[in-house]
């Protein structure tokens, strides 16, 4: 594919700590990346916010200090640099990556993109989220969540018996996608339910969509899971970012020791290991070029307008992924 690329471009910068009015910045003079051996350039179509995106901004400069670095993690686009890829110019892809995908150009790991199946559009594509840990029994905390959304549904098409929690409103919602079972976590803790009614067999995944927001829920997990079973999360981010609260999450990620020296009996897992897992990602193309789970968009918003699509996130009104629509048509 022949493009003539510019030497600067759009992007929505992580320049400082706190929420996303004060963390961002709108430049015009961010310098395309030029690709390294093993990765491509991508021009970006769309971007899709996750929750992990403003918690991220939300810590201090001595914490994070790539900054600055464009906003958000999940991405679709068109390559324009493939030399030495499997990965040709021209090709739609969709992926995630570490360094920051609200920008027009980046320049991307070619095992963390796949190409886009033809029956999604590029807004859809951007959303998509790399899950898909397959085992017998689900529970899905965060069920109403979009990350949980497409965890239901994967669970779903695989054959599994899938549990769901989130609030009552929202349980027409995901029982639409599938979910078996449903619990409300807003009547009482979700570790007391499932520990007062535990089942047989008990859970074998437990897919915890909601960064884990109630940390007992991994501690409490042997009266409810398999013994064999395994504890996947988006991931583990201070409440705050006082001393006393980052002290603790520290003492939290170090409770996650193995049990042979005091830590919970239970396998644990980032969900980014399944984005990085290029056969996993290979699956869940399947699956949707199927029609076996299906995208699901909130709302989009223009490149300009990244600051209101993070409001509508924030608001916890949103079901389904908001976008952030890059290219203009």
């Amino acid at each position: 594919m022949s493009l003539t690329l510019p030497s600067v471009q759009k992007a929505w910068l992580i320049e400082n700590s706190g929420t996303p009015e004060t963390a961002l910045n709108f430049r015009h003079d961010w310098p395309v990346p030029v690709p390294k051996q093993g990765e491509v350039l991508v021009k970006v179509h769309a971007v899709a916010l996750n929750p992990v995106g403003y918690k991220l901004m939300a810590l201090p400069n001595f914490v994070a200090r790539n900054r600055p670095i464009p906003t958000e993690h999940d991405f679709s686009g068109v390559v324009v640099n493939s030399d030495g890829s499997i990965f040709k110019g021209g090709d739609e892809v969709f992926g995630w990556t570490w360094k920051g995908a609200m920008a027009e150009y980046i320049s991307v790991p070619e095992k963390q993109m796949a190409v886009r199946p033809a029956n999604i559009d590029t807004v859809d594509a951007a959303g998509i989220s790399m899950v898909g840990q397959t085992a017998l029994n689900h529970l899905i905390n965060g069920g109403s969540t979009s990350v949980g959304a497409y965890a239901i549904q994967a669970a779903k098409a695989k054959g599994c018996t899938v549990w769901a929690s989130a609030s009552g409103k929202n349980e027409g919602f995901v029982r639409g996608l599938g979910a078996d079972e449903f619990v409300d976590y807003t009547t009482e803790p979700l570790q007391n339910q499932l520990a007062n009614h535990p089942l047989n067999p008990r859970f074998h995944a437990f897919i915890d969509a909601a960064a884990l927001s109630d940390r007992g829920l991994y501690k409490h997990s042997p009266k409810y899971m398999d013994s064999n079973g395994i504890f996947v999360t988006t991931g583990i981010y201070p409440h705050s970012v006082t001393p006393g609260e980052l002290w603790n999450t520290t003492k939290y990620l170090a409770s996650l020791r193995s049990c042979w020296i005091g830590g919970v009996p239970m396998k644990f897992k980032f969900m980014v290991g399944d984005m990085l897992d290029m056969k996993k990602q290979e699956e869940l193309v399947s699956l949707i070029s199927e029609g076996k789970v299906k995208p699901l968009t909130d709302s989009v918003f223009a490149l300009h307008d990244a600051l209101q699509a993070y409001e509508r996130m924030m608001s916890n009104r949103a079901r389904g992924k908001v976008i952030v629509k890059v290219a203009s048509d």
